[in-house]
């Protein structure tokens, strides 16, 4: 005596002498109970559950309102703790030093230049600019 699958659901085992397996038997004759009416709340289990959840509108309601009022606590204490740092330094505290050309090595200032592609174009001083743009003017 061997035992195998259900054929038909192919999910519980039965005896090789035996056709179906009990649940199958009883689908069959129609004898299972039908799920139709909606499933209860697990929360509550008073109200029907809202469709795709677990819960009833009156506990998910809930739900989100507690779920609401733990971020907004979260936002308050984040809040103060920033408040107690007295490490941080504005933007208009810090002093920014710019860099001058003489503080980058000459080498690195080439490859600098090279990358940005001020080699290939001619360098003009401001005098020279100004009186270009301005003969440009004149010619529209």
């Amino acid at each position: 005596m061997s035992i195998v699958k259900c054929p038909r659901c192919d999910i519980n085992f039965i005896r090789e002498e035996e056709q179906f397996c009990s649940i199958c038997k009883r689908e069959m004759k129609g004898e299972m109970p039908k799920e139709d009416g909606p499933e209860m709340c697990i929360e509550c289990g008073e109200h029907p559950a809202v469709f795709g959840e677990d819960l009833c509108i009156h506990c998910l309601k809930e739900r989100k309102e507690a779920d609401d009022a733990i971020e907004d606590d979260d936002d308050d204490l984040i809040a103060d703790e920033m408040s107690d740092d007295d490490d941080d330094v504005g933007m208009d505290e810090l002093d920014i030093v710019p860099l001058q050309p003489e503080d980058i090595p000459e080498d690195e200032r080439e490859e600098i230049h090279k990358e940005l592609g001020f080699d290939d174009e001619p360098e003009y001083e401001e005098e020279e600019d100004i009186e270009a743009l301005d003969e440009e003017l004149d010619l529209v």
